[in-house]
C-alpha cells in the first residue's frame, strides 16, 4: 500500500496544479460569505434591534443565495469538457442556457421573498425587529439579479481555468461594500444615514460592482470574450437538461 508521502510525491504536480485553480475559488467563496460577517458586525454598532433584524432577514434571503449557488455550479465542468474537446461554439451556447436559468431562478426568489415579506411578523420576532428587517430582505432581493448574473460570468471563467478572474472581482467588491456600509449605515462623507437599510443598499451596490469588473475582466481577454460571441444561437432543451440534471 501506497504510504501518503509516497502518494503526495507522485501526484504532486496534479496538486499544485489543482491548488492553483481552486485557490481562488475558495478565496471567493469566503469572499461571498463575509460580506454578510461584515452587515453584522458593522450593524451591530447600531444596537440590539437593528442587528436581530439583519441577522432575521439573512437568515431568509439566505436559503435563496444557497439554492442559486448550487444551481449556478453546473455550469463549469459542462465547459471544461466542451472546451477540452475542442467544442469551441458550445462553451458559448452552455454559457446563455446558464445565464437563462440564473436569471429565472432570480425572478422566481425575488416573487418568493415578496410572498414571505408580508408572513414574518407571524414567526415571532419583535415588531422592530420585523419592520427594520423588511427593507433590507426587499433590497436584498433585488440584489439576486446582480448575483445570479455574476454567477454567470464566474462559473463561465472558472469553467475555463481563469479563476482568479472571480476572486479579484469579489475581494474588490468587499473591500468596496465595507467603504459603502460606512458611509450608508452611520451617514459619512456627506451620505445619508440610513442604517439597516444602507446595509442591504451596499451590498446591492457591491454586487452591481462584482458583475462589472468581471465583465470587464473578461472583456479584457479576447479569448474569453470571443467563447461568448455565438451567432445563431437557438436555445434547445437538451442543453437546458443538462444543466438542471
Amino acid at each position: 500500500m501506497m504510504s501518503i508521502a509516497g502518494l503526495f510525491n507522485e501526484y504532486r504536480d496534479d496538486f499544485k496544479k489543482n491548488l492553483r485553480l481552486a485557490t481562488p475559488i475558495m478565496t471567493g467563496q469566503l469572499g461571498q460569505v463575509i460580506v454578510n460577517v461584515v452587515d453584522n458586525l458593522m450593524v451591530g454598532r447600531l444596537g440590539a434591534a437593528s442587528l436581530a433584524s439583519v441577522s432575521l432577514a439573512i437568515s431568509i434571503c439566505i436559503v435563496f443565495i444557497i439554492v442559486g449557488t448550487g444551481i449556478s455550479f453546473a455550469l463549469p465542468p459542462l465547459l471544461a469538457k466542451a472546451d477540452g474537446s475542442k467544442q469551441h461554439r458550445r462553451v458559448g451556447v452552455y454559457f446563455y442556457h446558464s445565464m437563462i436559468i440564473n436569471l429565472v431562478y432570480a425572478a422566481f426568489s425575488i416573487i418568493s421573498i415578496e410572498l414571505i415579506v408580508p408572513f414574518i411578523g407571524y414567526l415571532g420576532h419583535d415588531p422592530e425587529v420585523v419592520q427594520l428587517a423588511i427593507p433590507y430582505i426587499r433590497i436584498t432581493a433585488y440584489a439576486m439579479i446582480p448575483m445570479m448574473l455574476f454567477q454567470s460570468f464566474r462559473c463561465f471563467a472558472d469553467g475555463l481555468s481563469q479563476t482568479i478572474l472571480p476572486m479579484i472581482a469579489i475581494i474588490t467588491a468587499n473591500v468596496a461594500n465595507i467603504v459603502m456600509n460606512y458611509m450608508f449605515i452611520f451617514g459619512n462623507w456627506g451620505a445619508p444615514r440610513l442604517g439597516v437599510k444602507g446595509a442591504a443598499l451596499s451590498t446591492l451596490l457591491a454586487r452591481i460592482m462584482m458583475l462589472v469588473i468581471l465583465l470587464i475582466l473578461i472583456y479584457q481577454r479576447e479569448k474569453l470574450w470571443n467563447f461568448l460571441n455565438v451567432k445563431a444561437l437557438q436555445f434547445r432543451k437538451k442543453f437546458f437538461m443538462e444543466l438542471l440534471s
